[in-house]
């Protein structure tokens, strides 16, 4: 079974978070972690674009790319 796993760092916390679909990784990350900046950005930009989207992988470059440094997907497929 394929498992995406988020990781997010804010300041000295480091946040691990197991999921199904990089989809649902998406959701709790911009309901939990983003910046009012980064929910705006997504608000006008990639919510339109993502919606689209339907193939987790592209999905999981967009996220990564979108969110910077501070944010990775890793794909667990144990």
């Amino acid at each position: 079974m394929k498992r995406v796993i988020l990781v997010v760092c804010k300041g000295r916390v480091v946040n691990v978070r197991k999921f199904e679909t990089v989809t649902e990784a998406y959701r709790c990350y911009l309901k939990e972690f983003s910046t009012f900046g980064e929910w705006a950005d997504y608000l006008r930009c990639e919510h339109k674009m993502l919606n689209r989207v339907h193939d987790e992988e592209i999905m999981e470059y967009i996220f990564e790319n979108v969110f910077g440094k501070n944010v990775q997907l890793v794909l667990d497929n144990g």
